[in-house]
């Protein structure tokens, strides 16, 4: 499982990113707790693309991805991977 922690998306939080961060937070402790393999992922990894390392990929709250990150969810979802997007 990949969670993208996205500095792009919490800078829209207005006066709390942290709000943003949490959520990023909840869906790692999520993906540990029920014993899942899982890593953080940053905007910049999002943009070039996932390959194999994960078959999920959870995009909480993520209100605002560029055209690279659009083009790696389509190339990641044709691969035959899941999305999970909240928000």
């Amino acid at each position: 499982i990949a969670v993208l922690r996205s500095d792009r998306n919490a800078s829209f939080a207005g006066e709390h990113p942290e709000y943003y961060y949490d959520l990023s937070a909840f869906w790692s402790f999520l993906s540990q707790s029920t014993g899942f393999e899982h890593r953080l992922i940053s905007d910049a990894e999002l943009a070039r693309g996932l390959g194999n390392s994960a078959s999920v990929l959870i995009l909480p709250w993520a209100t605002c991805l560029d055209q690279d990150q659009r083009q790696a969810i389509r190339e990641f979802l044709r691969a035959g991977n899941s999305v999970i997007a909240t928000g």
